[in-house]
Order: structure tokens, then C-alpha cells, then sequence
């Protein structure tokens, strides 16, 4: 099986399966991503894992035709390109989504824009060797027992657990044991929901770990009280994008604030997107704010770099950093699969359209380069940081 010379003009969105009618997601989103395709002349749909034909080549998919409207239903060659968006809710749907990426990599002639990333402490494992970044991941390791979490929260540490897949917040809980001897967790649950517990025995408390940790893996890290002065947690979201002349460029910043006592910040949990310059000037002062915020853009050109350097070629990255009362900035995810959430509140329109196209730009570019044979060059990986007063970084970037 390979793909014809007409499928590298086409780009298909790798999506989550649903029970009928187009694949979950934001079907705003992939309106956008179709829209833009067509001017530039790529046939750009919606497939997923069950809809594919492997014996004939072909998938059924879902586009937008300027003289239908809505989305219509139509059967296409296996696209030249993949842009995966699929998000997996159980495990069957998880190894199916494994199996189907596997057999699309192996299929000739049938390229994914980018590679992933398998989870945070992968992230963790290959930026920890880069003596820039380590400076900035918080201690790290992998939850295996109960006594990693209960010694040191008996000697007063305030612990962050986490699973080590996943997104949004889902399952993020600050721990905390108190002069009593209790027990508190507030945190995410995995329908994104707030919860708090108190557990007034160890016993207790242990026994609702390993029932909400189940099997899934955890990562524990201390709690770094990224904390704005009024107690509402903040993070900054950098968006890294492979543009359409296949060069890393930072397509914006925004700020991301959640709800007060919440261990997380991200939107999907209740929290609001807002401008990164006017925040942080509120909070540390205008001249520290734009050193924060000039800081921010360098370690997220670096990051950018380096995991592609270790994963191979990438297409987007949504980089999340925190940054402590004392002005110290932390790493706290990386995303090979970003949402645009923050950009669309904030209502800057020329930012959110680059953050829209910039993968189906990017896929062009791709598939130029594909026809012609030619291989699109990779950045330099030295990048340290970024002036403001470089081209490649100003204020409109600040959202």
C-alpha cells in the first residue's frame, strides 16, 4: 500500500471517534483548518482510526464545501499528510489509535506533520539532560507506592500528584497533611470537575489514592504555590509553531488564570485567558515583567529545539510555565497536541488566525517539498533566548 502523487496535496485530521456524524473536536477548529487548506490548494478533511480502509487505501472523511455549508461525508484516498488531533477517553481507544498511527507511519509516500511527545515524564527524562532547561523543571519522579507520597508529606511537604498522560488539568491533585495529622486533596477528577477531601486516617487517605490513581501512571512533584497575589493560581501558555516556511516561530503567549484554590490553571477547568505584560506588570513590576516575559519566549525557542532534536521533526508545541512569588520560572508541561483556547478569549484575531493556519501552512509547505523531493531544513538547536527587540519577538506576541 502507498500513496498516489495526488494524495501529498491532501491533508488529513487525524480525530477522536464518536457514535455518529463529524468526529469529535472542535468542529470550529477543523472549518478553519479546511478553509485555509483551500487557499492553498490542499484538500484538507476530518478521518478517524474506524473510518479507514486499509485493504483499498482509503478513508471516508468529512470536508466543507463553500456551496454545502455544513460538513458532507466523502470517501478519500489515505491523505499524504496526517495532522493528529486524536484524543483517547478508555484504553480500547487508546490502543486502537496506537495501532491505526502505526500502520499510517509505515505506509510509503504518508507523512505526519510531527512527532508527539508520550507523556510528561518522557518530556521530563529528555529536556532534564539540556543544562538551560533543567534549571527550570520542577524534582520529578514516578509514583510506584504509597510511602513516596506519605514520607514527605509527615515531614510538612505540600506535594503535587499528576498523571503522567493525559491534559487540562484532568486528575491534578495539591496534597497536604496538616499539624493534625489529616489529610487534605483538592484537585481535578477526570471529568475536569473541582473536588476537595479531607481523611482523618492514613488508612483512608491511602485507600482513596489507589482507587483514583487506579492503574494509570502518576508523577509526584512538590507544590510550587504558583500563585498570584490574590491566591488565583497562573500559568503562561507559549504556543511554538512550525510556520510555512517549515521554521520554528512563536506564534503568542497568553496568560492562563484558574480558579482560587485551585491546583491548576488551565481553561477547560474554569479559568480565564488574559494579556501577559499587563498581568505580570501588576504582579512583579513593568521592568520584571518584561524580563519574565523575554525569558519565557527563550526558554520556549529551547524548548522547541531540543525535543526536536531528540524526537525528530515537529510541527506545534503548547509550552506551559508557571512562575513563583520570588519571580522564578518553572516548566510545567509540554504539549504536542495544543489547544487554541486562550488566544480565542483573549480576541486578538491576527494571532488566533496564525495559531488556526500555521499547521495547514506548515503542511504545504511539506508538500512542496514532498513533490519536489526536497527535505525541509530544520532550525538550529542553539537557541538560548530571544531579545525583545528581535524581529522574531515584540509585543504582539504578548497577548
Amino acid at each position: 500500500m502507498s500513496i498516489s502523487i495526488q494524495s501529498y496535496l491532501s491533508l488529513g485530521i487525524l480525530a477522536t471517534d464518536c457514535a455518529q456524524g463529524v468526529p469529535s473536536g472542535d468542529e470550529s477548529f477543523y472549518r478553519k483548518l479546511i478553509r485555509e487548506g483551500r487557499l492553498l490548494g490542499l484538500t484538507v478533511f476530518v478521518f478517524t482510526p474506524t473510518l479507514i480502509d486499509w485493504e483499498q487505501a482509503t478513508t471516508r472523511g468529512f470536508t466543507c464545501l463553500p456551496e454545502c455549508g455544513g460538513f458532507i461525508e466523502i470517501n478519500f484516498p489515505l491523505p499524504g499528510l496526517v495532522y493528529d488531533r486524536c484524543f483517547n477517553r478508555d484504553a480500547a481507544g487508546y490502543r486502537l489509535y496506537k495501532y491505526t498511527v502505526s500502520r499510517l507511519r509505515n505506509t510509503p509516500g504518508l507523512r505526519f506533520l510531527g512527532a508527539g511527545v508520550k507523556g510528561k515524564w518522557e518530556v521530563y527524562q529528555l529536556l532534564k539532560e539540556d543544562e538551560q532547561i533543567s534549571s527550570i523543571l520542577p524534582q520529578t519522579i514516578r509514583y510506584r507506592n504509597l510511602t513516596q507520597l506519605l514520607r514527605p508529606l509527615d515531614r510538612g511537604k505540600i506535594l503535587f500528584f499528576k498523571p503522567d498522560g493525559g491534559s487540562q488539568g484532568k486528575g491534578a491533585v495539591r496534597i497536604l497533611k496538616d499539624k493534625k495529622g489529616f489529610y487534605y486533596l483538592t484537585g481535578k477528577n477526570t471529568e475536569n470537575k473541582s473536588f476537595s477531601h479531607w481523611f482523618h486516617t492514613e488508612t483512608d487517605f491511602s485507600s482513596f489514592v489507589r482507587t483514583f490513581a487506579g492503574r494509570k501512571p502518576y508523577l509526584i512533584q512538590p507544590d510550587l504555590n504558583l500563585t498570584a497575589s490574590e491566591g488565583i493560581p497562573f500559568d503562561i501558555r507559549s504556543l511554538m509553531q512550525k510556520n510555512e516556511h517549515g521554521h520554528w516561530e512563536l506564534t503568542g503567549m497568553a496568560v492562563r488564570t484558574g480558579e482560587p484554590g485551585s491546583p491548576t490553571s488551565n481553561l477547560h477547568g474554569g479559568g480565564k485567558a488574559r494579556e501577559v505584560l499587563p498581568f505580570l506588570t501588576a504582579h512583579f513590576g513593568k521592568y520584571k515583567a518584561r524580563q519574565l516575559a523575554k525569558d519565557v519566549a527563550g526558554y520556549s525557542w529551547r524548548i522547541a529545539a531540543v525535543l526536536e532534536k531528540k524526537r525528530g521533526r515537529m510541527a506545534e508545541l503548547g509550552i506551559d510555565f508557571g512562575i513563583s512569588p520570588d519571580s522564578r520560572i518553572w516548566l510545567l508541561e509540554v504539549n504536542s497536541k495544543p489547544g487554541r483556547s486562550a488566544f480565542r478569549q483573549l480576541g486578538n484575531p491576527k494571532i488566533f488566525r496564525k495559531a488556526v493556519a500555521n499547521p495547514v501552512r506548515y503542511a504545504a509547505c511539506l508538500a512542496r517539498h514532498s513533490r519536489g523531493q526536497q527535505q525541509v531544513p530544520l532550525p538550529p538547536c542553539s537557541i538560548t533566548t530571544v531579545p525583545l527587540d528581535q524581529p522574531e519577538w515584540d509585543n504582539r506576541h504578548l497577548v
